[in-house]
């Protein structure tokens, strides 16, 4: 098999971006205190800083990528989800 630019092999990659989504479903089953500011904060980062760097760093290497996106996560970041179509990248859910 040949690759593109004659690279030795091809690899994919992926990423989850369900943000906040997983600590508020643990505290809607009553799984413990995710609802802390602490907590939450680790969800918010992916929408506010995690994926904007991840994809500066896909746009600069020119590497396509697939994102796996719950719905309510699309509708809470419209804008990020949009750049990720719009950048070429595989929308997944």
């Amino acid at each position: 098999m040949q690759w593109k630019n004659g690279a030795d092999c091809a690899v994919v990659l992926t990423f989850d971006f369900d943000g906040e989504t997983m600590w508020e479903s643990r505290v809607q089953q009553g799984l413990g205190d995710y609802d802390k500011p602490p907590i939450q904060s680790m969800g918010e980062y992916a929408g506010a800083a995690g994926v904007p760097r991840i994809l500066d760093f896909l746009d600069e290497y020119d590497v396509p990528a697939g994102f796996f996106i719950t719905g309510k996560t699309a509708e809470r970041y419209p804008d990020l989800t949009r750049r990720i179509h719009n950048d070429g990248h595989e929308i997944g859910a």
